[in-house]
C-alpha cells in the first residue's frame, strides 16, 4: 500500500515535487448534499388541487391561501410560495474522512510505489514496488459481513429522516460519532454546513385532491396518509405525500387523463380536447416528474395529479389482501411516491457552486426546470376512484369520457420506492433477504477501489473507450449522413478525429503491454497513468451544453433524440429537422471533433 514516511525532510527533491503535484487533488472539499426530500399539499374540485404554502420556520404566522370554494367557479389565483432557508442552517455530515483516507492512499501510492529510492540505485532505474496485494483484497472481502450490513441498515432506517428534520440531525450525529471513534473510525470526520433551498409540506394543512359538486358536496377526497400495515407507517414523522418544488395554490377544472404527461401525450390529447383550464391526471414514468407539469402548462393545463399505475410496476397486482405488500414486494393500493419535481441537480439557487454563506444566490424567479403549475401525487386506489367519479359526472352531463390506461413504461427499481412502505421491513423481506446482494455490491466496489489504488498501472482498457466512440460515430453516419450531405455539412473531420483517437488508444495499449515486465521505470509508469487518468477530462467542455445545467461531458449527457450517438449532435439534428437552424449541428460537430482531437493528443506518446 506504499511506504510510510515520517517527515518531508526524508524525501528527495523529486519526491517532494511529486507530492506537490498531487496536492491540488487532495485539498478539494467533498460536497455531497442529501436532497432527496420533498415538499407539498392538494385539494381538488370538479377537479380542484389545493397545495398549501410551505412552512417558514422563521415565521409564527405563515401566509394563508384563499379560502375554500363553495362551487365549481375557479378559486382565487393560486398563491405560489416557496421556502428559502436563509437564516436557519442545516448540518450534514460529510464523508471527508473517506476522502482523507483515499487521498493518503494516493500519496502513499505515488511515493511508495514510484518515488522512494532503494539503496544502491537511482530513482529512474528502480522497478516499481509490489503491484496488487491479492491477500489484502481477500482479507477485505472477508470483512464485508452481511449481518453487519443488516444491523447498520436497521439502525439507519429506524426513523424517517427528511433533510433538516430531527431524524436527519440524529442520523448525522450517529454517523459522526461512528466515524470519529478513535478505535474503529476514520482519521478525521467533521460536519460541514450548507444553506440550501428546500421544499417542505405543511403538516397541519395536508395536500388533497377533491371532487366537489356544484352544491358544495365533496364527492371524493384523496387520502392524506397511506394505510398502515406495520408500525413504520404510524410514525408521526412519516412525510405526507407531496410534490417537492411544485408551486402552492388551489386550482379547479375538468379532469383529463393524459397518459404519462409527455409532450406527445399532450399533443395527442389536444387534437380532440380543449386542455385550457383542465387538470391532468398522469402516470409516473415516460418523462421526469417536473416535465409532467411543464409540458401540460404549455397546453393550458392548470394542475397535475400523478399516480403509479399497477400495470407498470405491480404486474397488474392490485389487492392488499393477498397480492401486494405486506404479502409481497408489490406496491399496495394506497402507496404514494414522493419526489422532487425539478429537472436540475444540487441547490437550485447556487448552480455550479456550493451553497455556503458567501455564495451568490440567484433570484428564485430565475430557477429553471420547475413545474409552473401545482402538482400532487396520489395512490392508484385513489386514482381509480377519482377517474370513476369523474367519468360518472361527465357521463351524466353527456360530456366526453376519460380513456383508461393502455401503454406501459419501464418499472422502477422496486415498487415501494419513496413511499411509506420503503422501510427496513420491506428491504429485509423482499428486496434483499439475508442482505447478500448488499454484501456483493460492497465487495465489488471495494475490490474496484483497491485495484484502482494499488495497481502499478491503472486497470483501464483504453481501447474499450475508442470502440464506443467509433460506435457513436457510426450511428451518426447511418442516421444523419444523407441529410447532412444535402446541406453541405461534412462528417469527414469527425471521422478523422475518431480514427486518430483509435490509433492513439491502440498505441497506448501496446506501450502498457510492454511495461508489464519488472523493468518498467517509475517515471514511465507515472506517464501512462497520467494519460489514463486525464483522458476522461478531455471530454469535458463547459460550453458544450449552455442550456443544460451541470452537463459538460461531450459523450455522456442527457438528450431528447432516440439516436444513440453524440448527445449534442443528436439533439441539434433533431431540432434542425424540426425547423431550427442547422448552424447548431455544425457547432456540435466542431465541439465533438475538437474534443476527440484533444483526447487523442492526450494518449499519444510524449517521448
Amino acid at each position: 500500500m506504499g511506504h510510510g514516511i515520517q517527515s518531508l525532510k526524508q524525501l528527495s527533491e523529486h519526491q517532494r515535487f511529486m507530492l506537490l503535484m498531487a496536492e491540488p487533488y487532495l485539498n478539494k472539499d467533498l460536497r455531497w448534499l442529501l436532497m432527496y426530500n420533498w415538499g407539498l399539499h392538494i385539494s381538488l374540485s370538479s377537479v380542484t388541487i389545493r397545495r398549501h404554502p410551505p412552512i417558514d420556520p422563521r415565521s409564527a404566522d405563515p401566509p394563508r391561501l384563499p379560502p375554500p370554494w363553495g362551487s365549481c367557479l375557479l378559486a382565487s389565483p393560486p398563491a405560489l410560495w416557496f421556502q428559502r432557508l436563509r437564516m436557519r442552517t442545516w448540518q450534514i455530515a460529510l464523508l471527508s474522512g473517506v476522502l482523507t483516507g483515499t487521498a493518503a492512499l494516493v500519496v502513499g501510492l505515488l511515493i511508495g510505489h514510484f518515488a522512494i529510492a532503494k539503496d544502491g540505485g537511482s530513482e529512474q532505474a528502480q522497478a516499481p514496488a509490489q503491484d496488487i496485494d491479492e491477500s489484502l483484497i481477500r482479507r477485505f472481502m472477508d470483512q464485508i459481513d452481511s449481518k453487519r450490513i443488516e444491523e447498520n441498515l436497521r439502525e439507519l432506517s429506524k426513523k424517517p429522516h427528511m433533510a433538516t428534520s430531527k431524524g436527519d440531525i440524529d442520523l448525522v450525529n450517529l454517523m459522526l460519532n461512528r466515524w470519529q471513534n478513535k478505535e474503529t473510525g476514520l482519521d478525521e470526520a467533521k460536519k460541514v454546513t450548507y444553506n440550501v433551498f428546500l421544499s417542505f409540506p405543511d403538516k397541519n394543512k395536508p395536500n388533497r385532491v377533491s371532487v366537489v359538486a356544484q352544491n358544495g358536496t365533496k364527492l371524493f377526497q384523496s387520502r392524506i396518509t397511506e394505510l398502515n400495515y406495520t408500525k413504520d407507517q404510524l410514525d408521526p414523522d412519516v412525510v405526507q405525500p407531496f410534490a417537492a418544488f411544485s408551486p402552492a395554490g388551489v386550482v379547479q377544472g375538468k379532469l383529463v387523463f393524459a397518459n404519462y404527461g409527455t409532450m406527445d401525450d399532450y399533443h395527442h390529447l389536444n387534437r380532440s380536447i380543449d386542455l385550457n383550464n383542465t387538470i391532468a391526471i398522469v402516470k409516473y414514468g415516460g418523462t421526469g416528474r417536473a416535465d409532467k407539469g411543464i409540458n401540460g402548462a404549455q397546453f393550458g393545463v392548470i394542475g397535475v395529479i400523478v399516480y403509479t399505475d399497477p400495470a407498470d410496476i405491480n404486474d397488474g397486482k392490485l389487492s392488499d389482501k393477498n397480492e401486494t405488500y405486506p404479502h409481497s414486494w408489490y406496491l399496495p393500493p394506497s402507496g404514494v411516491e414522493r419526489g422532487s419535481y425539478q429537472n436540475d441537480f444540487g441547490d437550485l439557487l447556487t448552480p455550479y457552486y456550493p451553497a455556503k454563506d458567501y455564495t451568490f444566490r440567484q433570484a428564485e424567479s430565475n430557477i429553471k426546470g420547475l413545474s409552473p403549475i401545482p402538482a400532487q401525487p396520489i395512490g392508484f386506489e385513489d386514482a381509480n376512484r377519482l377517474i370513476c367519479v369523474t367519468v360518472s359526472l361527465m357521463n351524466s352531463a353527456k360530456s366526453h369520457s376519460v380513456s383508461s390506461p393502455k401503454t406501459k413504461t419501464k418499472a422502477r427499481i422496486y415498487p415501494a420506492y419513496h413511499t411509506a412502505y420503503d422501510t427496513f421491513d420491506y428491504a429485509s423481506r423482499f428486496i434483499d433477504p439475508g442482505f447478500t446482494s448488499h454484501q456483493t455490491v460492497g465487495r465489488t466496489a471495494g475490490n474496484v477501489l483497491l485495484r484502482l489504488a494499488d495497481s502499478a498501472v491503472l486497470p483501464f482498457n483504453i481501447r474499450d473507450y475508442s470502440e464506443t466512440i467509433d460506435q457513436l460515430y457510426q450511428a451518426a453516419k447511418e442516421n444523419f449522413l444523407t441529410e447532412l450531405n444535402q446541406r453541405n455539412i461534412s462528417l469527414v473531420p469527425l471521422q478523422s478525429a475518431v480514427t486518430r483517437l483509435r490509433e492513439a488508444a491502440d498505441g497506448l495499449h501496446a506501450r502498457i503491454s510492454e511495461m508489464q515486465s519488472p523493468g518498467a521505470s517509475p517515471m514511465e509508469l507515472r506517464m501512462v497513468n497520467d494519460q489514463l487518468m486525464l483522458l476522461e477530462r478531455s471530454f469535458l467542455d463547459p460550453l458544450a451544453f449552455p442550456d443544460k445545467l451541470y452537463y459538460r461531458h461531450v459523450l455522456y449527457a442527457s438528450k431528447s433524440s432516440a439516436v444513440r450517438t453524440f448527445p449534442g449532435l443528436a439533439d441539434a439534428f433533431l431540432r434542425a429537422t424540426g425547423g431550427d437552424s442547422w448552424d447548431n449541428v455544425q457547432k456540435h460537430l466542431t465541439i465533438i471533433t475538437h474534443t476527440l482531437e484533444g483526447a487523442a493528443a492526450s494518449l499519444e506518446a510524449v517521448i
